[in-house]
């Protein structure tokens, strides 16, 4: 089937009815997207996955469903058409174009015949029976494709995108995914758990997953139940409601053929509904959207898609130590399109162009630190002292730089559209860096560094058990902190020609015994009374 939106005009309501009048200039639709399971087929295109589309066409499908899929073409028969109209973002009306059989009752069974012989798939391959009910699949020929599949030594997954009953012609499928009112209208249970015993008896499937809208999904698996809900609550365009199951089906169908076992592929494809459903259209979407869901700055670090329903900006610099004028840039740029992208230069690249000391924050971290913009929607980074080379691989629709760039813009001959913005005064990771150098060090600093500078760990040569086994030694310290501070005794300590920083003692809680063998080695302890805690000085 096809999905087309229009785009109309509401000023006023009919007076001969209470509905409004829609104003269209031309009766041509500003968008035309594959539905069904040619959307199936159009979700799975940015991920590294080959599918093969097995359906009926018409000629207005041409240009719209891709001609090199196993497609069957009805000469006098149509498509369905599922025509819907918005005044901006509000819909308004959906109209629906289509006969039963695709207008061709007399030769539909013939239609599905030459469908069928175009047919072919391997045990390794998982097979999605997209049924929406339109006239491709009677109750013989979904049976002849589950018998089909089940010819084969190791037969395929087989997943079942039911729209009618009965449940028992898709007897023997592997996975049966109705929607939440689908489930209802097929089993005539209004509880989820007595759906799911229905269409695991009826059906003999090894597992039913039962998707609930914005709610998730509530499935078993062989027995096991289980329920997942959205990684986080989504707010959806009004445009991207229509096939939001399709998008589901794909990512189940995708997730299971690279080997991921039921459950989690039900979780990846709730979290990549989730995704769909904030876009206008069938739009298929991409790997930098699906990882946002769940990290939304490491889906960022990754190159735009080649192909793009929405204008992308393009800005570079080192970015070395962000600034508010950074952040001024980066929002106006970003206004000048629907996504922006910035390119930051390679560590080598910056210490080629700024100088043996920069930078002084890696590329990775500074990448980290413009992803966590919520004006910044892709980050990637070049090794080259321009990024002449990275604009001409995305191939941006607008390119933006700062006024100390203007007429003299890298990549302004592949872009044609260019701006240079102004400049905030005075702001620079330069001037910056420059301050920081020209500040006075505080009396606590100063400290801190005469004490690292004259200090050095020297080796703690004392026999603690010795110590502890001369005459009445033992008795005296048993069970206080002084046998605790001669237990606890580091083998190194720091030990600084500054005479304020550390305080030298025998051991002036023990009492030593008059003794010539009682010899008690000189031992530095932690002086509490300094006025420089924090150091480790032990």
């Amino acid at each position: 089937m096809l999905d087309e939106f229009y785009s109309v005009r509401v000023n006023r309501v009919s007076p001969e009815f209470p509905i409004p009048i829609l104003h269209l200039g031309q009766h041509t639709p500003f968008c035309t997207m594959p539905g069904g399971a040619a959307n199936i087929v159009t979700q799975m295109q940015n991920f590294n996955v080959r599918p093969q589309y097995f359906g009926l066409i018409d000629e207005r499908c041409k240009g719209v469903i891709d001609q090199e899929f196993s497609v069957w073409m009805l000469p006098n028969g149509h498509v369905p058409l599922k025509r819907r109209y918005f005044s901006g973002d509000f819909p308004l009306c959906r109209i629906d174009v289509e006969e039963p059989d695709y207008g061709v009752p007399e030769h539909i069974e013939a239609h599905r015949l030459g469908l069928l012989s175009k047919f072919s798939f391997s045990s390794e391959d998982v097979v999605v029976l997209s049924d929406y009910g339109k006239g491709t699949f009677s109750d013989e020929f979904a049976k002849n494709f589950i018998d089909m599949a089940h010819a084969k030594e190791k037969f395929p997954i087989t997943i079942v995108d039911p729209k009618h009953g009965p449940l028992c012609k898709w007897k023997g499928c592997s996975i049966f995914k109705p929607n939440a009112q689908e489930a209802v209208d097929l089993t005539g249970e209004k509880d989820v758990q007595k759906q799911i015993e229905v269409i695991m008896r009826e059906v003999e499937c090894q597992a039913v997953l039962i998707t609930q809208g914005s709610e998730g999904v509530i499935g078993n698996v062989m027995g096991r139940p289980f329920e997942y809900k959205p990684h986080r609550s989504v707010k959806g365009h009004p445009l991207g409601y229509s096939g939001a199951g399709d998008c589901f089906v794909a990512f189940l169908a995708m997730a299971m053929a690279h080997t991921m076992d039921v459950v989690h592929a039900a979780e990846i494809a709730v979290e990549a509904a989730a995704v769909y459903v904030q876009n206008p259209g069938n739009y298929g979407i991409t790997e930098h959207e699906l990882v946002g869901r769940l990290d939304e700055v490491e889906a960022k670090l990754r190159m735009p898609p080649k192909e793009r329903n929405y204008r992308l900006v393009f800005t570079n610099g080192c970015f070395d130590i962000i600034h508010s004028g950074h952040l001024a840039t980066l929002r106006r740029a970003k206004a000048f399109g629907d996504k922006l992208v910035v390119a930051v230069n390679s560590d080598q690249s910056v210490k080629r162009l700024k100088g043996e000391t920069r930078p002084i924050v890696d590329c990775e971290e500074r990448m980290r630190m413009l992803a966590g913009l919520e004006c910044v929607d892709f980050v990637v980074t070049f090794d080259e002292d321009t990024p002449y080379n990275i604009i001409q691989e995305i191939k941006p629709d607008v390119l933006i730089k700062g006024a100390d760039w203007a007429g003299n813009i890298v990549g302004s001959d592949i872009v044609s559209e260019v701006h240079a913005l102004p400049l905030i005064e005075g702001l620079s990771t330069s001037k910056i860096i420059d301050k920081i150098k020209k500040e006075p060090v505080s009396p606590w600093e100063h400290a801190q560094n005469e004490y690292e500078r004259n200090t050095q760990m020297i080796p703690v040569n004392i026999d603690i058990q010795g110590i502890l086994a001369l005459p009445g030694i033992a008795d005296q310290i048993r069970g206080t902190e002084s046998e605790a501070d001669l237990l606890n005794m580091p083998s190194m300590i720091p030990m600084t020609s500054l005479p304020s920083c550390i305080h030298i003692s025998t051991c002036p809680s023990i009492e030593v015994p008059s003794s010539e063998d009682a010899i008690c080695e000189p031992y530095i302890f932690q002086d509490k009374r300094t006025e420089f805690p924090g150091f480790g000085i032990s």
